[in-house]
């Protein structure tokens, strides 16, 4: 088969353009001239890719919509023109899960980190996968497929995966959720979808999910998975494990944060209830190496340290930080935050402001804007000036604050748009032979 996907720079186009070019197919796409992230995995993949209103469309089979565009896209009018069978992305990716033993990550905080772990967990089987960071994996000899599951637009609901793992549910995407109990009735949806549910027994909104089948992890004894004695350490967490009455005894991951602790039991919990030996899942957990940006880290100087992250998200923010306090106590830490989606920022001002307090120092970039919303008036001073109300307007710093000679220091640049693209070199040249 030949695939154009428009818009294949998206982090879940472009990973599941991978994967369909890996399992024996022709792909190619088009996008915006902008540079993201995304691109240099479909680069890597030799996978060809256009601006909008460049290609001709000879010889495609299937022409994959993704879910920013919609029919005055040039490229869809191009295709329609044409006669070519045209699907969203959402239908395309079913067209996997509904073949395959699927396990679909979703929740509001952590899903595409949790994907990759559970890819890791997984190791010996060599599953088919597709994470939200934009990276993706066919293999036409597995029968597993592992992918993440947005929410948003209530997007999940088009999948019909065989077991489902929610991490966690928070109010988010207010530009299309009326409120939290919108959110969860949506997640409710989505669960009964599925013949397994594995829920975080910590999380109360994920407790209100309704399934016959449902296995809880967490740290209290009610749940199945029982995680207790935690000790977070400068080398990671400590702990001890409990799955339905049996000691399965004392393990260590090299993770940082109580985040990475929840999203590695739910991974647990998911091996477990297949029957895998708990030491065999630990050991794959630890080769765990990351997905591109969270928590990506970089060596500036022998004591300054670069953390990228697409933390968006208040929770988010708040358990980077968390993972950085624990890694690195007693360095100085400079959050560099750049806000994602106007509405976003409208809606939760107050929150971004309690979470960056929680750094030493915080810069403030211009809000990332989607292509989806219009500004109406709403500009980062939301943030600073709830920093302010808040007494600690001494925080806000700018870039000309810093002379690169610093010591003991980590930076943190969080946010969803292209703050990564901006700078991350800038920083790395500003430490250069300092």
């Amino acid at each position: 088969m030949k695939y154009f996907f428009i818009g294949i720079k998206g982090s879940g186009m472009s990973a599941l353009a991978i994967t369909l070019k890996q399992m024996g197919n022709t792909v190619l796409g088009s996008d915006v001239s902008t540079s993201f992230f995304t691109e240099k995995n479909l680069i890597k993949e030799k996978i060809e890719f256009f601006e909008f209103g460049e290609y001709n469309f000879e010889d495609i089979d299937v022409v994959i919509l993704g879910n920013a565009f919609n029919e005055t896209n040039q490229d869809y009018i191009n295709a329609k023109s044409k006669g070519l069978k045209i699907i969203r992305y959402s239908e395309a990716l079913n067209s996997l899960v509904k073949e395959l033993n699927s396990i679909a990550i979703c929740g509001t905080n952590g899903k595409t980190t949790t994907t990759g772990l559970m890819v890791s967990s997984f190791l010996d089987v060599n599953p088919s996968f597709l994470i939200g960071d934009g990276t993706g994996f066919g293999n036409n000899k597995s029968s597993d497929f592992i992918f993440e599951a947005c929410e948003y637009k209530s997007t999940f609901l088009n999948y019909n995966p065989k077991l489902i793992l929610i991490n966690n549910i928070e109010f988010d995407h207010p530009d299309y959720f009326k409120d939290l109990d919108h959110v969860i009735e949506v997640f409710n949806d989505f669960a009964k979808k599925s013949e397994i549910v594995i829920l975080n027994g910590d999380d109360e909104n994920c407790k209100k999910i309704k399934h016959p089948k449902k296995y809880l992890f967490g740290t209290n004894k009610d749940c199945d998975l029982y995680c207790f004695d935690i000790n977070y350490h400068s080398e990671g967490i400590k702990f001890k494990l409990d799955f339905k009455g049996e000691f399965l005894g004392e393990f260590n991951l090299p993770f940082y944060g109580e985040h990475m602790l929840y999203n590695s039991l739910g991974v647990i919990l998911v091996n477990l209830i297949s029957n895998r030996d708990v030491k065999d899942i630990i050991k794959n957990l630890a080769t765990f190496a990351g997905v591109d940006r969270r928590f990506n880290e970089y060596k500036l100087k022998d004591d300054v340290i670069l953390i990228d992250d697409y933390a968006h998200h208040a929770t988010a923010i708040d358990l980077t930080l968390q993972a950085v306090r624990q890694k690195y106590e007693n360095y100085k830490v400079v959050t560099i935050f750049q806000p994602h989606t106007y509405s976003r920022v409208k809606s939760f001002f107050k929150e971004f402001a309690e979470s960056l307090i929680k750094s030493d120092e915080i810069i403030l970039l211009d809000i990332f804007a989607s292509a989806r919303e219009k500004e109406n008036g709403v500009s980062i001073n939301l943030i600073k000036d709830e920093i302010n109300d808040l007494g600690f307007e001494d925080k806000l710093k700018t870039f000309e604050d810093f002379n690169g000679k610093e010591d003991k220091v980590v930076f943190c640049l969080l946010g969803a748009g292209d703050i990564d693209l901006l700078y991350k070199d800038k920083i790395k040249e500003f430490y250069k032979n300092k």
